[in-house]
């Protein structure tokens, strides 16, 4: 993991919270993300989907 990605997400997160009006961990307003995996380069049959 580069150094900083975790703070960058954090960060990142923070932002949707304030713009969405959700907070992520929240039981009675959550915040919903979804994350996919994705190679640089196709790579067909590498990941069971």
């Amino acid at each position: 993991i580069p150094d900083g990605l975790e703070e960058s997400i954090k960060d990142n997160i923070q932002l949707l919270e304030k713009s969405i009006g959700r907070c992520f961990g929240s039981t009675s307003s959550p915040l919903l993300v979804s994350v996919r995996s994705g190679a640089r380069i196709s790579m067909p049959g590498m990941m069971d989907t």
